[in-house]
């Protein structure tokens, strides 16, 4: 071979074998490109390893967050499905509904039998209620559904405790408190040719007949306009009803056929949905013939328009409503008090007491802010607008009586909820713990 390509092939050789460090270690392991080294020399801990290290000591002295009791609660709440369970309670054949009922009846639920619940052409319940105040309330009911068309029998008993203030002189009224005892036979046929429109006319003869408990109660009470309490005995009609419903509502309706349109349903407080969009309006015309006195007849005609905006994943929605309902007696006759309607309590004027307000003639306005907090809770905002008048040339915005105030909902699945509100009003403040929807 050449001697010039031995020396190059010698020097290759050289550069390629690095030389042994003292530990018998190639150059190449303690290279400082993968080790750092200290000023004499001693290899040390890469970068890389640092933190590799340092991740590994933090991960094992991570420690589980401590909860706190409401968020635990709450969790509790999820992970048992409690609300989902209030929801299934209140399907199948028995059926167990919290609150409903009228105003002024105080708290309780009812318990029905509904063997048809799965099918929707033919329907049968039998429904027990009762309150901590008094009120219970008997209910049976049956109805067939064929395409479009249904119909709907029932016969209904209840209790029914209700209040009015009478005066005695001008700076001191009385609370007559009764017991009203009503029977509701009859029936009803309805059309719904589309799911967001129906129309309904019935028929069916009502006993009513109250009895009086009276306290006398100080304060400075108005009398409500356009009431008279001369024959409180018991009143016999035969009542002709109809009713016109356009609701594109997004509520989940549980119940049997038709159920919201028989005369014994309150359409105030017999409304646990708790719609987020859509909108209802009603008409409805009542016909009040007394059967015991010749003209003694009294017409009832009651509108209802309801709107629900919602807006950013309906987690924010704005409710509102309007209701007025008017009455007349024909030749001159009178108006039991219980047919007149009536303003104040959790449903109508929140800052105002319970019947607070009768008259012939009635105009209310509800308004809402709804904040969806939770999965099932919302806080809420509202303002209540209302007033009882006897003139009909009365109907408008002036002299309202006006409620405010905030509370929170709880909702379940299937539309059962709990509502706290506390109202404020020019008489006072409320607070209101109910199982049922406002509207």
């Amino acid at each position: 071979m050449h001697p010039f390509y031995l020396i190059l092939l010698l020097c290759g050789s050289l550069v390629a074998t690095p030389p042994a460090s003292a530990d018998g270690q190639t150059g190449a392991q303690s290279s400082p490109a993968v080790a750092d080294t200290t000023a004499n020399g001693k290899p040390t801990r890469s970068r890389a390893a640092q933190l590799r290290e340092a991740r590994q000591a933090q991960y094992h002295e991570v420690k589980p967050v401590e909860r706190g009791s409401l968020e635990s609660a709450v969790i509790w709440v999820e992970d048992r499905n409690v609300l989902q369970t209030l929801g299934v309670v209140t399907e199948g054949t028995y059926r167990v509904n919290l609150g409903g009922f009228r105003t002024g009846s105080g708290t309780g639920l009812r318990a029905g039998f509904y063997p048809f619940y799965a099918r929707d052409d033919v329907d049968f319940s039998v429904t027990l209620g009762g309150t901590v105040s008094g009120y219970w309330l008997l209910n049976t009911a049956g109805g067939v559904r064929q395409g479009p068309f249904f119909a709907q029998g029932y016969v209904n008993y209840r209790l029914r405790p209700e209040e009015f203030l009478q005066p005695i002189t001008e700076d001191q009224p009385e609370t007559l408190e009764y017991d009203i005892r009503d029977l509701f036979a009859g029936g009803f046929i309805g059309l719904q040719p589309h799911p967001s429109v129906a129309f309904v006319a019935g028929a069916s003869y009502e006993v009513n007949e109250p009895s009086r408990q009276s306290s006398l109660l100080g304060g400075a009470f108005e009398p409500p306009p356009g009431a008279r309490l001369s024959a409180l005995g018991t009143t016999r009609y035969a009542h002709y009803n109809a009713r016109l419903e356009w609701d594109r509502r997004d509520v989940r309706r549980l119940g049997s056929i038709g159920d919201r349109f028989t005369p014994n349903v309150d359409p105030l407080t017999d409304r646990p949905h708790h719609p987020r969009s859509g909108q209802m309006v009603a008409i409805a015309y009542d016909r009040f013939q007394d059967v015991t006195r010749d003209n003694a007849h009294v017409n009832q005609v009651t509108g209802e328009a309801q709107q629900y905006l919602s807006f950013f994943n309906n987690y924010h929605t704005v409710a509102l409503r309007h209701r007025s309902v008017y009455t007349a007696a024909e030749n001159a006759a009178d108006i039991p008090f219980y047919q007149l309607p009536h303003l104040g309590g959790p449903y109508t004027l929140r800052g105002f007491e319970p019947f607070r307000f009768r008259g012939r003639h009635a105009v209310l306005f509800n308004a809402e802010y709804r904040w969806r907090i939770w999965h099932f809770a919302d806080l809420a905002l509202f303002a209540d607008a209302g007033k009882v008048f006897d003139d009909i040339g009365a109907w408008g915005f002036t002299n309202l009586d006006t409620s405010w105030g905030g509370g929170l909902r709880i909702v379940a699945p299937a539309g059962v909820m709990l509502r706290f509100d506390v109202a404020r009003s020019t008489e006072g403040t409320n607070v209101i713990l109910s199982f049922g929807n406002p509207f």
